[in-house]
């Protein structure tokens, strides 16, 4: 059994109250924070901030800041934390040789929470140059606890703008620091992002067995862990039920963090859990669980709408609904201008862009269903390589199989009947071999739809059939030798 030995530090801290006030304070808020207990954390860190400006003691003043722009940014409250961060960073400029000496704990502190923050806005170029900052203060000071975090933190920024590689790198730097360190509850975090990775990657076996880990890390330690970690760990479990097709298990995961998170109000967390419902609502057919979570991500929306990602969670939902609920051509077409702009946005959000890049297609294909365009199908075959390319560089089966599935469609355009089922049948065989129940369910739809097109083009008479195909078929085989050699080599 792991053990917090929350009663000890506490214990201290009673010890010190009389004889080192600041101090006791600061440990106080930072276990409160710890804990979960983030207002109560907040009260006693403003405490703390007030007594070190009335005693003109300008690095605990600094620590405290530095501890409430994490209390802050996990209650939510965003411009807060971006008023902190401009009026501090400016001061940090005009710190003497004595403070820059004596504050670097806080400025580890400080900028390390100042990337993470920057990482929730959805900002994929200035994360790394600023936990770079808290990299080398943290290795100047032999922080080997905070290196850790740093270190584990980049792995999470890697995951979240696709760059696998990176971040399995990262990611398990850090379980070795953990590791080093005997600290299991971060060896916990770092599985937990690992397995989110192999979900991403369709390799569902390695993702359960890393959360699963994780999980089980989570239970045996006493005392009460961030809830917002155990949360996601939950959730990345509930997505992998998901694509098993087994709804029970992915609602009974999802509930699980739910619960966890009545500890604490990370809006972000609140959004993607919200995100995750929705979506198994609508794989469910489940109307009323879908129009409930959907509200619950529209009032996060309204109480956060200076936050780029939470804004990109309801607008790829709204674009889905829009495409699922109506028949309408100017449904479809409101939808295909939000998954154009979620795709174009400039923004961390990986996975979300990814997914609607997928649904992108398939109303680029709805389209061509209405009228055979040549420009469509240029922009379809484009954002197909880059469903490939992605595929590739990340080692994605689940993408894959999507690419199978679009090569198969593509080629449905001009009837090339054997390029239809040999690429279904790769996907399926994919699908199949990794588990990924949702997707063989995909491909099986597909295969249906494409048989039961090509039973009525064969019906056709051959006017009928140079109507309707007035595509360039030599320019869709060339892309589609150009994807399969690569596949196959």
């Amino acid at each position: 059994m792991y053990s917090w030995e929350f009663d000890k530090a506490y214990a201290i801290i009673n010890s010190w109250n009389e004889t080192k006030k600041l101090d006791a304070l600061l440990l106080k808020a930072t276990l409160l924070n710890h804990q979960g207990e983030f207002e109560q954390a907040l009260e006693t860190i403003n405490s703390e901030i007030n007594m070190s400006l009335s005693e003109n003691n300008s690095v605990l003043e600094f620590n405290g800041i530095a501890i409430k722009c994490n209390i802050l940014m996990k209650l939510g409250r965003m411009q807060e934390v971006t008023d902190l961060f401009n009026k501090w960073e400016s001061k940090i400029q005009k710190f003497d040789a004595h403070l820059l000496q004596n504050s670097k704990w806080s400025r580890s502190y400080f900028y390390h929470y100042h990337a993470v923050f920057k990482m929730l806005n959805g900002d994929k170029i200035n994360p790394l140059k600023i936990f770079q900052k808290a990299i080398n203060l943290r290795t100047e000071i032999d922080d080997k606890y905070g290196l850790a975090s740093t270190v584990q933190n980049i792995g999470f920024f890697y995951n979240t703008i696709g760059n696998f590689d990176e971040a399995m790198v990262y990611l398990n730097k850090a379980r070795e620091y953990y590791k080093n360190l005997k600290y299991p509850y971060g060896i916990a975090i770092v599985l937990a992002d690992i397995g989110d990775i192999y979900r991403l990657q369709g390799k569902l076996i390695d993702a359960k067995d890393h959360l699963l880990k994780a999980i089980d890390i989570f239970g045996q330690i006493k005392g009460n862990p961030n809830p917002h970690v155990i949360a996601f760990t939950y959730r990345k479990m509930g997505r992998i039920h998901m694509l098993l097709n087994d709804f029970d298990h992915a609602r009974w995961n999802f509930n699980a963090a739910l619960e966890t998170l009545e500890e604490g109000s990370l809006p972000i967390t609140f959004v993607e859990l919200s995100f995750d419902n929705i979506l198994l609502a609508i794989e469910e057919g489940n109307s009323e669980e879908e129009n409930k979570w959907v509200e619950k991500l529209r009032e996060i929306q309204k109480n956060n709408s200076d936050n780029k990602i939470i804004d990109l969670h309801l607008k790829f939902v709204e674009a889905l609904i829009l495409l699922k609920s109506t028949g309408r051509l100017k449904g479809v077409a409101e939808a295909e201008k939000i998954f154009e702009e979620i795709i174009n946005a400039d923004i961390i959000s990986h996975e979300i862009t990814v997914l609607a890049m997928i649904q992108y297609l398939g109303v680029l294909f709805m389209e061509m269903r209405v009228i055979q365009s040549q420009e469509i199908l240029e922009e379809i075959m484009f954002y197909s390589r880059k469903i490939f390319e992605i595929a590739i560089d990340q080692q994605s089966v689940a993408l894959m199989i999507e690419l199978h599935i679009l090569n198969a469609k593509i080629a449905l355009l001009t009837v090339n009947t054997k390029e239809i089922f040999e690429q279904l049948d790769l996907g399926l065989k994919l699908a199949t071999n990794y588990d990924i129940a949702i997707l063989q369910d995909k491909v099986n739809n597909e295969k249906k739809y494409a048989t039961d097109h090509i039973k009525r083009y064969n019906s056709m008479s051959e006017t009928e059939r140079s109507i309707i195909s007035r595509l360039d078929d030599a320019n869709i085989l060339s892309y589609l030798n150009e994807v399969s050699k690569i596949v196959r080599s």
